[in-house]
């Protein structure tokens, strides 16, 4: 039989994965979403923008960009890096 004490330590980890993982950080908007997959945040504190982006030779190439660094511009796929334009 399962405990209580066990019971309630089980609501409250679910409680708070829930919590924490229900709100996904919104993509800065840009051009790049066109040309790149498998985008989302990372880096250690997810300030960090990371994709799969087209280079121009037709493949893929991993991209990272600090989108702090772009305020008020596009974000563009230049041949597989993410860059301000």
């Amino acid at each position: 039989m399962i405990s209580k004490k066990y019971m309630l330590i089980l609501g409250l980890l679910i409680t708070v994965v829930g919590a924490t993982s229900a709100k996904a950080k919104p993509l800065p908007p840009g051009s790049y979403k066109a040309t790149c997959f498998d985008i989302k945040w990372g880096g250690r504190y997810g300030m960090r923008l990371q994709a799969a982006c087209r280079n121009n030779f037709g493949g893929y190439r991993n991209a990272y960009f600090f989108p702090y660094k772009c305020t008020n511009r596009d974000i563009i796929n230049r041949n597989g890096h993410l860059v301000c334009e």
